[in-house]
């Protein structure tokens, strides 16, 4: 499989930043549940904190590499026979993910820093926090961060669905484009 995008498939620095951010993303999710119900305070909780912080900030890496990787290798162009709504709800889409993989994990820091608790990277790793503790901007970052949490989740249901509409419905290979050893 060759490393760059090509006119048909994605390649396979494209397919394993995706399938990586992608499984990232998903396991923030149930973490997120678990960690909230934990005793506060424990040291459950800043273990679990503390990946969850971890895990986002990789996912924030991640995604500089992937857009980046977009810009050196772009992606196949979409066929031709999708319907110009179709286009353009794709481009959307993708657009709207983007913006939610790098701006969750920038509200999550924010909160984070606003709170005044120490942001620990993979247990080892402390980031200086850039601004004062403030309970109100907490406040205000921790409601931001469990809206687009929800809004990111719908939009990853889209795109999930919108793929395997894809594949099983219209039988285009567009899903078959982002997967490993398919043709």
């Amino acid at each position: 499989m060759a490393l760059r995008n090509d006119q048909a498939r994605y390649g396979s620095v494209a397919m394993t930043l995706h399938w990586t951010i992608a499984a990232l993303v998903l396991l923030q999710f149930p973490l997120a549940l678990v960690m909230e119900g934990v005793e506060r305070f424990s040291r459950e909780q800043f273990l679990l904190y503390g990946l969850h912080k971890s895990v986002g900030v990789t996912v924030l890496l991640l995604t500089a590499a992937r857009l980046a990787w977009r810009w050196i290798s772009p992606p196949p162009p979409l066929p031709a026979h999708m319907p110009a709504w179709e286009r353009a709800a794709a481009h959307a889409g993708h657009f709207g993910l983007y913006f939610l993989l790098i701006a969750q994990p920038v509200v999550g820091l924010l909160h984070g820093f606003a709170s005044g608790f120490p942001t620990v990277l993979y247990f080892a790793v402390t980031l200086p926090s850039p601004i004062a503790a403030d309970e109100a901007l907490t406040r205000t970052m921790a409601a931001a961060h469990f809206y687009l949490g929800w809004s990111f989740l719908a939009l990853i249901g889209l795109h999930v669905v919108a793929a395997l509409r894809h594949q099983f419905v219209i039988r285009d290979g567009i899903l078959s484009r982002m997967l490993p050893g398919a043709r």
